[in-house]
């Protein structure tokens, strides 16, 4: 388990990072099509990852500024 928490999670939390702000771009550029509750829906999960991004962000952030 400390494997897991000193090697694998710092290397992943960039990864995650990435991917949830893509999917808040994707999510951003398919509410263009959408009306009414599905674009209200796409929106409240664009906001979670951004959300989630913001949070993983400072989390992780001091860890990599010092290295």
């Amino acid at each position: 388990w400390p494997l897991m928490w000193t090697v694998l999670v710092p290397v992943l939390a960039p990864l995650i990072l990435m991917l949830l702000l893509l999917d808040a771009l994707m999510g951003r550029v398919l509410m263009s099509d959408m009306q009414g509750a599905e674009r209200e829906r796409r929106r409240n999960t664009v906001i979670v990852n951004l959300v989630l991004a913001g949070g993983l962000l400072l989390r992780w952030l001091p860890y990599y500024l010092v290295l």
